[in-house]
């Protein structure tokens, strides 16, 4: 079972020069494993002086970066249409994927099939799409022992139901599912399901969870159990998935003090570690 749940943070909230101190608070109360978002991927690219500053945060004592969640958008998603920067999105969640393998010993890395844009191709349009922009990124992530996790949305082709589906396209052990809990309770509500059939729907390929709460209208990313989802019956059954290898918190925008957001990513824990609930009926 998980001991730790690795905290993705809103660092607009602290100055540059607090992030030492942020890790060090998050250790006073239990918590050592953190994930790098988008904007630290991009500043892994783009500042040179930014890889020796993360890995110095990496070695600080007070935690570590054990996830990673990589560039997404329009010019960055696996559905995107951008063809003139296809061969550039490749290269770069390849460069990042080796980086932050080698450098970090991240072993997951989560990117969405499409973010900011309306898809409008068949499932199998986007099969055969995902075999010029995912295979060569795949081939890497396999060599380098990371499993890419692709996240569920809110649109036809990335729901619960369908994601799997191109997931299981390539039949590769390190391709899995993110399921983002967010996203996934608006799908509940927006379809009139449990939202534990809805995990149901994407359970055999879970890989990662990004753990957050809404009120089911729109994607609040708040702390768990500042929304809807009742998480002492969601987190048994999530916590058993047979592929899951983190659960990571993504309650980004709650802005709560440090130690209310390791109470309750603690209860997490708690409620993980509980018999599994009754079946969905």
């Amino acid at each position: 079972m998980q001991k730790d749940i690795p905290h993705f943070l809103d660092w607009d909230r602290f100055a540059d020069r607090d992030w030492e101190r942020v890790f060090a608070e998050f250790a006073e109360h239990g918590h050592h494993e953190f994930a790098l978002y988008d904007r630290w991927c991009l500043l892994l690219e783009l500042d040179p002086k930014f890889p020796a500053r993360l890995k110095k945060l990496h070695n600080c004592g007070f935690g570590k970066l054990v996830g990673s969640h990589g560039l997404f958008g329009k010019q960055y998603d696996l559905l995107a249409f951008d063809e003139e920067f296809i061969p550039f999105a490749r290269k770069l969640h390849i460069r990042l994927i080796e980086k932050l393998a080698g450098e970090f010993g991240i072993t997951t890395y989560t990117m969405h099939p499409l973010n900011d844009f309306v898809y409008h191709g068949s499932v199998e349009d986007a099969k055969r799409h995902l075999e010029r922009t995912l295979t060569p990124i795949l081939e890497v992530a396999e060599k380098n022992r990371v499993v890419i996790a692709v996240e569920n949305g809110l649109q036809y082709i990335d729901r619960p139901d369908v994601l799997p589906e191109l997931v299981r396209h390539f039949a590769s052990p390190y391709l899995g599912c993110c399921c983002d809990t967010g996203h996934l309770n608006i799908f509940a509500k927006r379809t009139g399901k449990d939202i534990m059939e809805c995990l149901d729907m994407m359970y055999n390929e879970v890989v990662v969870a990004h753990i957050h709460d809404n009120d089911g209208l729109s994607d609040r990313h708040w702390v768990a159990g500042l929304g809807e989802i009742d998480w002492r019956r969601f987190m048994p059954k999530l916590a058993r998935a047979p592929r899951l290898k983190s659960m990571e918190d993504e309650g980004i925008y709650s802005e709560l003090p440090i130690p209310e957001i390791c109470a309750r990513t603690s209860k997490l824990l708690e409620y993980a570690a509980l018999p599994d609930p009754p079946p969905t009926r």
